[in-house]
């Protein structure tokens, strides 16, 4: 994410996070579906075997780049600021901290809840396992929707309206899992969760590229750690609810929170820019 951020201009550069993101979904619904294939086929310690050599290829692959491609040693991909004047320049910076915060309760509301869509479903429903991971994966589905329109999106609505609309698919959605009386609205609602989370995270995503360009490498680093923080804590809160009070409270709850968080977000984030999108002072080549 850092290196798109170096490399690409300011105005395309939500299109091409969209795109990043389809492989990351591609991959993960693949994966899954592969990983029972080959254990059965090979054994489940060869499936690891197998992992290990798909991730030699990709770090040679990269070294390859690295070593033939210009635009991965370009003067703003490296910063000579050394390890704490890295983190002392993204954490000083106002709007990186909103940014940061912004992932961190991302991560702990979005996957608190989510987590816990297929234990739901068993218990209420009484879906098999095999049904449960099909309705789970609609949200593959809906983050293949959003990188597919990405850029339509990114036209229409611009960032700021782009976080609001994401909030509010999210709310509905959330409403629908606790309150909807057939199992066959859930894949309806994965999907729009899975719609709804990457408007919002694409967004989050971009300005995290983009919040201190002199140390991006550092600053997405960071982005990244508030959001899996968040996620450890909010499965972990998400967890002591199910247990005693199930799902629908706290699917009623994320759909009140997500929303708010989105409009916070994005209320900072339309303050912090002219219009809604990102000027070219603060980042992209």
């Amino acid at each position: 994410m850092a290196y798109v951020g170096d490399v690409t201009p300011h105005d395309r550069l939500q299109q091409i996070l969209g795109r990043y993101i389809s492989g990351q979904i591609l991959g993960q619904l693949f994966g899954q579906a592969a990983g029972g294939v080959l254990g059965d086929l090979l054994g489940w310690r060869n499936v690891f075997f197998v992992l290990a050599g798909l991730f030699a290829m990709a770090a040679a692959g990269l070294f390859f780049e690295l070593a033939v491609n210009p635009q991965t040693r370009k003067a703003g991909s490296r910063g000579g600021r050394g390890l704490f004047g890295g983190y002392a320049a993204v954490l000083t910076n106002p709007f990186a901290r909103i940014v940061l915060i912004a992932g961190f309760f991302e991560g702990a509301l979005a996957w608190g809840a989510f987590a816990y869509i297929g234990a739901y479903l068993h218990l209420r429903f009484g879906l098999s396992f095999s049904l449960v991971g099909v309705v789970v994966a609609c949200f593959g589905i809906g983050g293949l929707i959003y990188a597919a329109l990405v850029k339509l999106l990114v036209y229409r609505l611009g960032q700021v309206w782009l976080a609001v609309t994401g909030g509010i698919i999210l709310a509905i959605a959330y409403l629908q899992l606790a309150i909807g009386p057939a199992w066959w609205l859930a894949p309806i609602a994965t999907t729009a969760i899975g719609l709804g989370f990457y408007m919002l995270h694409n967004t989050l995503q971009t300005n995290a590229t983009q919040m201190t360009p002199q140390a991006r490498g550092t600053a997405v680093a960071i982005f990244s750690s508030a959001i899996y923080l968040g996620q450890t804590l909010g499965v972990t809160a998400g967890a002591l609810v199910f247990d005693r009070f199930t799902a629908v409270p706290l699917f009623i709850a994320t759909a009140v929170a997500l929303p708010a968080l989105a409009w916070w977000f994005a209320e900072k984030l339309r303050r912090h820019t002219a219009d809604g999108r990102p000027r070219a002072d603060i980042g992209g080549a």
